[in-house]
């Protein structure tokens, strides 16, 4: 066609110079009529394209109309109107790829620059941008192969797993990391059976904590576990009336003057509720109420103590463990003067063994 266009341009330089020459007559007639039909075939078919949403194909014919009559205004608005619409479809489509390279999805990411490259296969970013992300994609995907095989190897199934799922993310089609996820799975499952068999047995002999933790502890495997989702629901309201009723406990005892019980009772409760206000605040009042009935018996012991009243200290440290079994200094001194007794006791019967 450029021939044409030139032999055109030829004809009628010559034209320009001798007005009759019928050689240059006829050759312009040919390069019009040539130039004519393969502008007017190449818009019929760019036409056709357009029809059926081919833009690109459309786009290609309309330019190659223009190489055979760069002038011809309708092939030009054709060809404008055909790229508008093709930009229109692969724009969003490699933002899209963009968006999903970005987040680290790139087996999304190739896909969606494949899905642009099928409406325009020469452009740019999507070229450049598949390229880039498949090779992301091989070289994330060998690391997750990689370390499956060598956490299945190790016997660690709940990292193999992990592993093998985020390797067929990027791969869903790949019937070798299928295979090894089926073993890695079947592992998992068995462990997550046994979690739920003993946390189902803690929750019928009454330990709601232990089951609540045995029930994470599957949810933390496979978040959307349903039997574990409900057993950690009931065990979280077991677990609830419990403390109430600890609590419940720990008051009265603490209002009859029983302050040791009020304090272990509101000690229990903080054991399965660690976050209770009410629990912490009445364990830390029967604690005061404990330490000020033993404060004035202690200074006594002491007193006695020093008086060499040995006997009548012991009394008065036993008192206060009565009351209050965890006190340790009442603790701290009876074992000593235990252990000083005891030392006492040896040495008398060393000078004996000596004097005889």
């Amino acid at each position: 066609e450029e021939k044409y266009g030139d032999a055109l341009a030829v004809y009628r330089y010559v034209l320009a110079l001798d007005p009759g020459n019928h050689s240059a007559i006829a050759g312009v007639s040919v390069a019009e009529n040539f130039i004519k039909e393969g502008t007017d075939r190449h818009k019929r078919l760019g036409d056709k394209y357009s029809e059926d949403k081919k833009f690109y194909l459309a786009l290609k014919e309309y330019k190659k109309a223009l190489t055979f009559d760069p002038d011809d205004t309708l092939a030009r608005k054709s060809a404008k109107a055909a790229e508008t619409e093709l930009l229109a479809i692969v724009n969003p489509i490699t933002d899209e790829a963009r968006g999903f390279e970005d987040a680290g999805e790139f087996a999304d990411a190739v896909r969606s620059y494949t899905a642009a490259l099928e409406h325009d296969p020469e452009i740019k970013d999507s070229l450049e941008g598949k390229t880039r992300a498949a090779a992301i994609l091989e070289k994330k995907f060998s690391e997750n192969v990689a370390s499956g095989k060598r956490n299945l190897e190790a016997g660690d199934y709940l990292k193999a797993a992990e592993n093998l799922k985020a390797a067929l993310k990027l791969k869903p089609d790949d019937q070798d990391v299928k295979g090894r996820l089926v073993k890695a799975q079947k592992s998992v499952d068995m462990a997550i059976a046994a979690k739920l068999k003993a946390a189902e047995k803690a929750f019928k002999e009454g330990n709601y904590a232990a089951a609540m933790e045995g029930y994470n502890a599957v949810l933390a495997i496979e978040e959307n576990n349903l039997q574990a989702a409900d057993g950690v629901g009931n065990a979280k309201r077991q677990l609830s009336d419990e403390v109430v009723k600890k609590l419940s406990m720990a008051e009265d005892a603490f209002h009859q003057g029983k302050f040791y019980q009020s304090y272990t009772f509101a000690g229990d409760a903080l054991a399965m509720d660690k976050d209770s206000k009410s629990a912490k605040t009445m364990r830390s009042a029967a604690r005061q109420k404990m330490d000020e009935s033993a404060l004035p018996i202690l200074k006594k012991a002491a007193q006695e103590l020093g008086k060499g009243n040995t006997d009548a200290a012991i009394a008065d440290y036993k008192r206060v463990l009565n009351t209050d079994p965890s006190n340790e200094t009442a603790k701290k001194h009876l074992s000593g003067i235990d252990k000083s007794k005891v030392m006492r006791s040896v040495q008398s019967k060393v000078k004996k063994l000596y004097d005889e």
